[in-house]
């Protein structure tokens, strides 16, 4: 039995760490500079905001416990009303 859990754990570890290389996935680096390209930051209400990419004068989306770090600050439309 210790035979076969040593050849498992031989064929499935990697001594060598500096062969393995982890990359961030390109879609997480790109989805973070969309949100801060779309995502906005009243000052007023103090919430990111952004409007629907797919019908943009309709739909508005608000964020009420998102990061505002790198956000463009800009009033919401409800506040401006």
């Amino acid at each position: 039995m210790a035979n076969i859990i040593n050849e498992f754990v031989k064929n499935f570890s990697n001594s060598d760490k500096t062969k393995q290389k982890y990359k961030a996935t390109p879609y997480k680096e790109s989805d973070s500079k969309k949100a801060d390209k779309y995502i906005k930051h009243c000052k007023l209400c103090n919430k990111c905001w952004e409007r629907d990419r797919r019908n943009p004068k309709r739909s508005l989306h608000i964020y009420e416990n998102f990061p505002t770090y790198g956000k463009e600050k800009e009033v919401c439309p409800p506040c401006k009303n």
